[in-house]
């Protein structure tokens, strides 16, 4: 009898020890989430920075806005410096947004006035009907 009762106990601490065990994963696993969501936001903040920096990183980049936004005449190389920028930050922006579509951006987080800044300031100047 006394050999039956000790088994109860062992099965019982052992089932304790597994719930405990799963409740202790849980939490990791959440932990583990919110890190990695704290990492993506950083990674996008740094590419957001990255973008602001480029005209100030690249001369022919800087002179190239300077001469589409007063209007002068693009030479070939110029256009297609101007043409991959924009489609570089518009595949940013799909990106994002398919995150977002996913779910696995809140909707708070979307910085949608600064992508509609950004496409009155630069983009919508540029594109080619």
């Amino acid at each position: 009898m006394d050999e039956d009762k000790l088994n109860k106990w062992l099965t019982l601490t052992a089932n304790f020890a597994v719930v405990a065990g799963i409740v202790f994963f849980a939490f990791e696993l959440r932990q583990n989430n919110e890190l990695l969501e704290a990492k993506i936001r950083t990674i996008r903040h740094n590419v957001r920075a990255a973008d602001y920096l480029l005209p100030l990183q690249h001369r022919q980049y800087a002179n190239t806005l300077i001469k589409k936004r007063r209007g002068e005449p693009l030479s070939e190389y110029e256009s297609l410096i101007l043409n991959r920028a924009i489609t570089t930050t518009l595949y940013n922006y799909q990106y994002v947004f398919t995150e977002y579509n996913l779910g696995r951006i809140a909707d708070s987080s979307l910085p949608i006035s600064q992508w509609r800044a950004d496409f009155d300031g630069d983009v919508s100047s540029s594109l080619k009907y």
